[in-house]
């Protein structure tokens, strides 16, 4: 319900302050806040009258809103007060017009709880005519109390806010201490965008019912999409919407491709009927749901004419944010609502985000101070530039040569009529170590706001011969890995998404960024030696499935030797009696001794020549089982990710030959019968993914025992019964657990079952009654992510159980989201 949801945000927002009682006058840390917060929920659930809880979420959102701009001034006060730009400080507490949303929100609070007290009083009177006098009394003294206590509260903040302010212009010894904001806003990416967050989400969740337009318009680099990502990801967003789709639209986009990137958002809530088109089911799909679909970088007004007809308008607050460089573009798709322009982010904005980038929660030395100050105004309040500086200036000595020497050249480049962004940009790339500069201009190749995904990334860096190996520990991919997390560093690459284990699982380019790829490429004539992803090489091939003929793949094949990355497309893997068509890969695979991914589907050739081995192959996938054969397995010794379908099953599966492979980390087993088939995992598995196992629930422990276990994902009926019942000593590193499609219905588990666990996912188990209590005591737990066709209510109220009590033990950062198809 959005009325908790907003206690709750506001309840973490005090927390952040009390938890510092350093930062605060002794007034304020001696204040009981959990009390306070706790009576505020007691006065939602005081009564039963649901008219209440709209002005109950209005009232904490606003009070939210004040304390974290109060905050936030302070904090700048602390670090600008003796400042020589404290002629930058607002003095926002100090006006009339703060001091009157003081005083009405007091009295919202004060006529609220006495407005629900008289309600329920009225109420009672009409059921109950024998209450006595005492007893209404004790309930009008709750009202009194709930109300003396809020405006107590606010009252003691705002005079230890004052107090501090006073100290702070003085000249006190601890001027330059930092406060709790200047701390919290270096842990995010939206420094400068707290009142456009605050406007937006208003708008997001204002009283309107009807769909509304919210465009979000800028120059490039400004931080647009930055905040519509921060309120996208908000809680509040989350749990107000059924469903949230974030389309990147671009120049060269398609409408194909737009209703493509919605039917995969809505792949949980989709139910496609035979001969009915995308487009409908994208329209049926969203009928009836609270959505909020996000529109990025939008270059013209047809994406928007091409699409609209598929967002229907059922007046339950449906929203849709985009954003766009063209105000005339904006205008049209607004139709009257009014734009929301991105501004300039000011002096101390600025300074405070590149301190962020460069000290991250530590502070300035002195004597960059003043370098620093002038390097973040002559940023001229573009966050990307800011961005880019910042994470230049993290690379360099941190002294005042080496820092003098860059505000020099930001200084001349910025006022440059040419394009002071392009040459900001620049200069970070002339700092880019030559070893990542192949990598970084590699990138260009993919297409404008393209998702890159990072596996796609390594393996063709590490095919171009990119990656030079000097660490013989180390695979080349794991090497390319980190030399992505280098560049990112350096804030020329963004990251889309990470995996459970915190490594990038899809990465992008700013557009401008990749503007500068193409023309320091260009400049270096890099695209005539290296061929970006989307053409094939003798490094790298992906053969269409519309010719994957065995015939075809033999002429391919020929002089091959080169080739590291193979991925063959299958067209028609399953007939008409859904059996899988079999294919069997060419014995010109065998003569490919640098091929390192193999991705295809079918049966691996047994080689003719005995002494033949891929000593290079790390990755093969997805393969009949018979390549679990001793001689086989033989010719692989260095694996790394393996797929098996046992589907074609003829004879002997072989699975107990697994256990041999030593290097194996990532292991997929389809159509595995475990009453049937001798299955050995291999203890180096970090990553298992069952699918149609039929392994009986009660012996799981053959994979709880696995030690080093981080991402269990069982498909399809991986297991078979009704009852789960883990032991003490498995799951030692389990951080990752999906149950997708399953009939258990009973979880018997306690926390030190799975220590480590930060990640839930339960998809279509129909039959579970709930998340077993153990789980909510797992210290570490981040998400738990529900989506059912038919959710039992009893596993929605256990989940929101965990979410209350990870909640009481400090852990805000747990999410639920419970989702009904």
């Amino acid at each position: 319900m959005m009325v908790y949801a907003a206690l709750a945000s506001l309840k973490k927002t005090i927390e952040k302050i009390t938890m510092n009682p350093d930062q605060y006058s002794s007034a304020l840390h001696q204040f009981n806040q959990i009390r306070f917060i706790d009576e505020l929920f007691l006065l939602l659930e005081f009564t039963d009258f649901p008219q209440r809880e709209a002005r109950i979420r209005d009232t904490a959102i606003e009070v939210q809103h004040i304390l974290e701009l109060l905050i936030s001034n302070q904090s700048r006060s602390r670090r600008f007060g003796l400042n020589k730009y404290n002629r930058f400080l607002p003095k926002f507490w100090c006006s009339a017009r703060f001091q009157h949303q003081i005083e009405r929100i007091r009295e919202l609070i004060d006529a609220i709880a006495r407005e629900m007290i008289e309600l329920e009083m009225d109420s009672e009177d009409q059921l109950q005519l024998s209450d006595s006098p005492a007893a209404i009394e004790d309930e009008l003294q709750l009202g009194d109390s709930l109300a003396a206590n809020c405006s107590a509260w606010m009252e003691m903040l705002i005079n230890s806010l004052e107090i501090e302010d006073e100290m702070q212009l003085s000249d006190s010894p601890d001027a330059n201490s930092s406060s709790l904001m200047a701390v919290a806003s270096r842990s995010s990416d939206v420094v400068g965008l707290e009142d456009d967050s605050l406007a937006v989400k208003t708008r997001l969740c204002g009283e309107s019912p009807k769909l509304q337009v919210i465009p979000i318009v800028g120059m490039g680099g400004i931080g647009k999409t930055t905040l519509c990502k921060t309120v996208y990801n908000d809680q509040l967003t989350i749990e107000y919407f059924d469903v949230r789709v974030w389309i990147t639209v671009s120049q060269d986009y398609s409408t194909q491709k737009i209703v493509a990137m919605l039917m995969d958002s809505l792949k949980d809530f989709v139910i496609e009927k035979s001969g009915q088109r995308s487009e409908e089911t994208v329209y049926k799909s969203l009928k009836g749901r609270r959505y909020l679909i996000v529109m990025d970088d939008m270059w013209s007004t047809e994406p928007w004419d091409d699409v609209r007809d598929l967002f229907p308008d059922d007046h339950n607050g449906s929203r849709i944010m985009l954003t766009t460089r063209l105000s005339g573009v904006a205008t049209y798709v607004a139709r009257g609502s009014p734009l929301h322009k991105m501004r300039f982010m000011d002096i101390e904005q600025s300074w405070e985000l590149l301190m962020q980038r460069v000290f991250g929660d530590k502070e300035c030395s002195p004597e960059l101070e003043d370098i620093g100050w002038e390097i973040a105004e002559s940023c001229s309040g573009l966050p990307l530039a800011v961005s880019v500086v910042g994470g230049l200036l993290s690379m360099v000595e941190r002294n005042p040569v080496s820092w003098s020497e860059i505000a020099d050249n930001v200084g001349s480049i910025v006022v440059n009529e040419d394009g002071p962004i392009d040459e900001i940009l620049s200069l970070s790339y002339a700092h880019l170590p030559h070893h990542l500069r192949d990598c970084f201009l590699y990138m260009g190749g993919f297409p404008e706001d393209y998702d890159i995904r990072v596996t796609e990334l390594v393996r063709l860096w590490v095919a171009e011969g990119f990656m030079r190996g000097l660490d013989g520990s180390k695979s080349l991919e794991d090497e390319a890995e980190e030399c992505l997390e280098d560049i990112v560093s350096r804030s020329l690459v963004l990251v889309m998404k990470r995996r459970y284990n915190g490594r990038i699982k899809r990465c992008s380019l700013h557009d401008l960024v990749r503007d500068l790829c193409i023309r320091k490429a260009n400049e270096n004539s890099f695209f005539l030696r290296h061929h970006p992803t989307h053409t094939n090489t003798m490094c790298s091939l992906r053969i269409p499935a519309e010719i994957s003929k065995l015939q075809v793949l033999e002429s391919l094949f020929i002089d091959a030797k080169t080739l590291q990355t193979l991925i063959i497309d299958e067209k028609d893997r399953w007939n008409l009696i859904g059996r899988p068509n079999i294919s069997t890969l060419p014995q010109e695979i065998w003569m490919m001794p640098q091929l390192r991914h193999l991705i295809s589907y079918g049966r691996f050739p047994y080689p003719k020549e005995p002494t033949c081995t891929l000593k290079n192959l790390q990755t093969l996938s997805l393969v009949l089982h018979d390549v679990c054969a001793v001689e086989m397995l033989e010719k692989f010794p260095n694996i790394k990710k393996l797929g098996i379908d046992c589907s074609y099953y003829d004879y002997g599966t072989h699975l107990n030959n697994l256990e041999s492979l030593h290097q194996l980390r990532t292991l997929e087993l389809r159509y595995a019968d475990w009453r049937r088939d001798s299955i050995c995992f291999p203890k180096t598995l970090r990553k298992l993914i069952l699918c149609n196992m039929s392994l009986p629930w009660s012996e799981m422990s053959v994979v709880g025992s696995l030690p080093n276990l981080e991402m269990l994902k069982l498909r399809e009926f991986a297991c078979i019964g009704s009852t789960w019942e883990t032991s003490e000593g498995e799951f030692p590193q389990l951080q990752y657990l999906l149950i997708h499609t399953s009939k258990l219905q009973y979880w018997i588990t306690e926390e030190f079952h799975f220590p480590r666990l930060k990640y839930l996912l339960l998809r279509q188990c129909w039959y579970l009654n709930e998340i077993p209590e153990g789980i909510g005591r797992i210290a570490g737990l981040e998400l738990i992510d529900v989506i059912c066709s038919n959710l039992p209510e009893s596993l929605v109220e256990s989940a929101k159980r965990i979410q209350e009590e990870q909640h009481s033990l400090g852990n805000d950062a747990l999410r639920v989201l419970p989702k009904m198809m």
